[in-house]
C-alpha cells in the first residue's frame, strides 16, 4: 500500500457512519483472530516458527 492508496482509504474511512466504522472494526478483529490462529498454529516440528521456513 502506497501513500495514495492509504489516503483513499482514510478519506473512505472518514465518511463512513459511526455504525459502518463499528462494522468494520469487528470485521477486522475477526481477521485477526483468524490470522493468529494460523500463525500460533505448531508445524511439522511442533513450533510456530515453521510456518516462516
Amino acid at each position: 500500500m502506497d501513500l495514495t492508496d492509504s489516503l483513499v482509504l482514510e478519506e473512505k474511512l472518514h465518511n463512513c457512519t459511526k455504525e459502518e466504522l463499528i462494522a468494520k472494526v469487528k470485521e477486522l478483529q475477526a481477521h485477526n483472530v483468524q490470522l493468529r490462529s494460523i500463525i500460533q498454529k505448531p508445524g511439522k516440528h511442533g513450533t510456530a516458527q515453521d510456518i516462516y521456513c
